[in-house]
């Protein structure tokens, strides 16, 4: 689940140039560098991160720097955003991602994706770059609902989703195998309060 496999394009909705750096009382969300291809390996590879992702971990320096290519291509065109997270006092050292993907044009629909590294857990950066987002996502963007598909094993990123106002989606549920083995995903939702016709769910 993430931004290297996007589907569709909302072009009038994802203004993605120039790139839009948020900020929050602590951090600093940006544009993804090559030169962050060190902390982007890390957070592709570490097994903390990985634990309920279903994916592979990366194996060398290279396929983190060309999912950096492939994310500043998706930008470029519009299928897709990510974020890099960084704290205000030390910009340049990469801490975690954050994204929109997955989105669905006709619903005006995106889903959300997030990883930081371990030792930056407990903090509340998730769930400030979220909600940070979130709002971006809303009221820039324009989107009608906001998704975020998770193994239900993952309590914390569940909290974080609670804390930033989704619900869980009682109606929707998907399987995925990794490694052989079935795991049966969940959705949270949040619709955006300003737009009248964010009533409709993927289902």
């Amino acid at each position: 689940m993430g931004p290297d496999s996007t589907q569709s394009l909302l072009m009038h909705q994802l203004p993605t140039i120039p790139f839009p750096v948020l900020t929050t009382s602590r951090l600093l969300l940006r544009a993804l560098e090559i030169t962050d291809a060190q902390a982007v390996f890390l957070l592709r590879s570490d097994p903390a991160v990985l634990r309920y992702l279903g994916r592979e971990p990366a194996t060398d320096i290279k396929e983190a720097k060309d999912f950096i290519r492939t994310i500043q291509d998706n930008t470029l065109s519009g299928k897709s955003i990510l974020w890099g997270i960084a704290l205000k006092e030390n910009p340049s050292a990469l801490i975690g991602t954050i994204c929109f993907w997955n989105i669905k044009e006709d619903i005006s629909e995106a889903e959300s994706g997030y990883a930081l590294l371990p030792a930056e857990w407990g903090k509340g950066f998730t769930t400030e770059s979220l909600q940070t987002v979130m709002d971006w996502g809303f009221n820039t963007a324009g989107f009608n609902s906001i998704i975020a598909v998770l193994d239900p094993a993952n309590l914390p990123s569940a909290l974080v989703l609670k804390k930033t106002g989704f619900s869980l989606n009682p109606d929707w549920t998907e399987t995925e195998t990794f490694r052989g083995e079935e795991v049966k995903l969940v959705q949270y939702f949040k619709l955006n309060p300003l737009t009248t016709n964010a009533g409709v769910l993927r289902s």
